[in-house]
């Protein structure tokens, strides 16, 4: 859930910003024929979900049926009977930069330690069941099958986090979000195109990589591929029409 007052994302199940402690709810009273997160624009429907008044840049449409930026902010949880996935709305979206290229950086740290331990650690399974360590030349097919069950592994830790809620442990670490560029959350497909091109990327002699660089939008070569972004949640600037929510 990304707080509407300072923008950071938070885990699912807090009712309450870790880093402002702002209230996550979404305030059910507001005043009559007036938008509750732009007080001085008049409201054009009220949320399907928590029956709070929006204005039209507020207005999350899926179908015929309106949802607030709460209710339809929450990556992974399906809204209304199409079952949209919206991480943020496109005026949200505009709101957070692109994370750079040393936060990307530190995020992929702290995630290859944790794929380091775990191929470490199916490594040493591989050598307690066939009495040879995996990747010397004698090994086989032995190695050909533990390298394919290490791309499996790191495919699954990366796809599934990115479906289930938008970052890995790393990036959360680093408040960093990935998402589509249509502010919808990532899907199983947009985030499997991403890891497999991810290796284009760094085969180039890491060129793919440092195409964010130059890049307008600070895409990689695979972000490209699956249109995505990689968005620094903890930086948000305010619209100029965005009017905090009263604490």
């Amino acid at each position: 859930m990304v707080c509407p007052h300072c923008g950071t994302l938070n885990p699912d199940e807090r009712s309450a910003c870790f880093r402002c402690e702002h209230s996550l709810a979404p305030a059910r009273v507001a005043a009559e024929g007036v938008c509750h997160f732009h007080p001085t624009v008049a409201s054009v429907a009220n949320c399907t979900v928590c029956d709070t008044p929006i204005c039209e840049a507020c207005d999350v449409r899926v179908g015929d049926v309106s949802y607030c930026p709460n209710c339809a902010g929450v990556p992974g949880v399906g809204v209304g009977n199409d079952s949209a996935v919206r991480a943020l709305t496109q005026s949200e979206l505009e709101t957070y930069p692109c994370a750079s290229l040393g936060w990307r950086m530190a995020a992929g740290v702290m995630d290859g330690f944790i794929l380091g331990a775990g191929a470490v650690a199916l490594a040493f399974v591989f050598w307690m069941a066939f009495g040879v360590p995996p990747g010397v030349p004698w090994g086989g097919g032995m190695n050909l099958v533990f390298y394919l069950l290490l791309f499996i592994g790191m495919g699954g830790y990366t796809i599934g986090y990115f479906v289930s809620g938008g970052e890995t442990p790393g990036y959360g670490a680093a408040d960093l979000m990935l998402i589509q560029r249509d502010g919808m959350a990532v899907t199983p497909l947009t985030a499997t195109v991403r890891y497999l091109t991810s290796y284009l990327s760094i085969a180039c002699f890491g060129l793919g990589m440092l195409w964010m660089l130059w890049d307008p939008d600070s895409q990689t070569w695979h972000d490209k591929v699956a249109g995505t972004l990689v968005l620094r949640t903890s930086e948000r600037n305010d619209a100029p029409d965005d009017t905090p929510l009263p604490l």
